[in-house]
């Protein structure tokens, strides 16, 4: 019963790093989307539609050219950042 104590004493503790591990891997899922390339980062292919971005993406992403397509071979969304050149 001694274990089963200390863990319900700590699931403050717990509960924060499991939320940190969560937010940690939707970051990383959502760098992965970015490319440079106008190529679907999951499959390869070229073939894409352009949608609008999201008003989270349009307010993170404000001093950035980004432009969001959807995949039609896979359906999976990507972000294409170009330079401001």
């Amino acid at each position: 019963m001694n274990i089963i104590d200390e863990i319900i004493a700590s699931y403050r503790y717990i509960l924060a790093a499991i939320l940190l591990f969560l937010f940690i891997q939707y970051v990383r899922v959502f760098i992965a989307k970015f490319t440079t390339a106008n190529k679907c980062p999951h499959c390869q292919a070229t073939d894409s539609e352009r949608i609008p971005r999201s008003i989270f993406t349009k307010v993170l992403l404000f001093h950035k050219t980004v432009k969001k397509f959807k995949c039609l071979k896979c359906w999976k969304t990507y972000y294409v950042v170009s330079s401001k050149a």
